[in-house]
């Protein structure tokens, strides 16, 4: 699915001239901060995921990466924003409004996020971000100057080829990537058994789409006054590097990496960027579904430790698989891999993912999570995934909080 990313550039600037700050004032600032550590600011190490969800390989085919697995993920970013509005579109996103951009990335062909192929990516190395190396992940670091406002949105954008360097182990065997033999139509094939044979070689994969955006709970204001007294915000880069990756030691179809036998699959990046005041600071809340042989499925919920209400200003989730995981497949990842708006019910939470069919209308995916304060404490809610399957009065375990420092 293509989208512009520079789209809402124009629109940008003119909120940028309209709101700006009078020349006595101090002006405010807004930094990202991209999580470049592998500590417990970016996964679950304090929760021990690798025991809890990860678990000890015995019967199946299915597994999920741990952080250590993961050695390189590249991605050429084209921007990254808070806006006021924006328009919809399955799991894309139109025409974003009253945009304030803290990070411009390279605007390549029509700007579009297909503007670069898996055969030209070479040609933009220097603009690629390794989500896996500090000093990669430095290049994401940037300031702007703040515009008063109201923002409901954080959009995240990238170019749809995605280069990886990783292993999945699963209870057959360890699985790798491989540079391609050719770009198929939704997958990447790589030579003849190729996935099965160590080590880990970097390859390329289209991603489906090219971009990513969260509605937070609460909006999140600049007022005239912060602008004045010079408020410094910070938008936190949060992402997660355990069970990014899936893969299927016994299918050869199931993922967008292929090799005749064995299959990987890379979904669609889950990250958000998380706003506070940068004298704040992002908590993550961490909850896992069982959904028996069919896998886990992970939720983290961000808010800032400011916030009394702990309203929620960023969110994802995804499936990941453990021992207990040998029914449905790897591309399964995708469901529910963006959650892109949360809604406070009765003091439960439903969490909107984009329709999996594309159109306008986010689909409900998880209803009746109600937050818990002590690890290990349960509960129980539904999780539909925009119509293509259901898993209803699911239990899910509180994991968790760690602060994102």
């Amino acid at each position: 699915m293509k989208m512009k990313l520079r789209s809402y550039f124009a629109l940008s600037a003119l909120a940028l001239i309209a709101c700006g700050k009078d020349a006595d004032q101090a002006g405010a600032q807004v930094k990202l901060n991209v999580l470049a550590k592998s500590g417990a600011t970016m996964n679950l190490s304090a929760f021990s995921l690798e025991k809890a969800v990860l678990g000890t390989f015995t019967a199946s085919a299915l597994g999920s990466n741990t952080a250590a697995q993961l050695e390189s993920l590249k991605y050429v970013f084209g921007f990254i924003s808070i806006c006021n509005g924006l328009e919809i579109n399955g799991s894309a996103f139109n025409n974003p409004s009253g945009c304030t951009e803290i990070y411009s990335g390279p605007v390549i062909g029509d700007g579009s996020s297909s503007g670069i192929t898996p055969a030209t990516l070479a040609d933009h190395a220097d603009s690629q971000i390794d989500l896996m190396n500090a000093e990669s992940l430095a290049k994401l670091n940037a300031s702007a100057s703040a515009t008063a406002g109201t923002y409901n949105y954080a959009v995240l954008n990238w170019y749809t080829p995605i280069a990886v360097k990783a292993t999945v182990t699963t209870p057959n065997g360890s699985v790798y990537t491989k540079p391609a033999a050719s770009y198929e139509s939704g997958y990447t094939q790589v030579a003849a058994g190729a996935l099965s044979s160590s080590p880990a070689e970097e390859t390329i994969v289209v991603s489906a789409n090219g971009g990513s955006f969260f509605k937070f709970q609460t909006p999140f204001v600049i007022s005239d006054a912060d602008i004045a007294a010079g408020t410094a915000y910070t938008i936190d880069l949060v992402f997660n590097p355990e069970g990014v990756i899936a893969a299927n030691d016994n299918s050869p179809n199931d993922g967008n990496l292929r090799d005749g036998t064995s299959s990987m699959y890379i979904p669609m990046l889950q990250v958000t960027p998380v706003p506070r005041k940068t004298a704040d600071y992002s908590v993550k809340e961490t909850y896992i579904y069982d959904l028996g042989t069919d896998g886990k499925y992970r939720v983290e919920l961000y808010y800032n430790s400011g916030d009394a209400t702990k309203a929620i200003q960023g969110a994802t989730g995804g499936f990941v698989y453990d021992s207990t995981s040998s029914t449905g497949g790897v591309m399964r990842a995708d469901w529910g891999a963006k959650v892109i708006e949360i809604a406070d019910v009765a003091g439960a939470l439903t969490l909107k993912i984009p329709s999996m069919s594309g159109g306008s209308t986010a689909a409900d995916s998880i209803v009746g999570l109600t937050r818990k304060t002590t690890v290990g404490e349960t509960g129980t809610s539904d999780l539909v995934f925009g119509g293509v399957s259901s898993y209803l009065n699911k239990t899910y375990t509180y994991e968790g909080s760690v602060d994102v420092r």
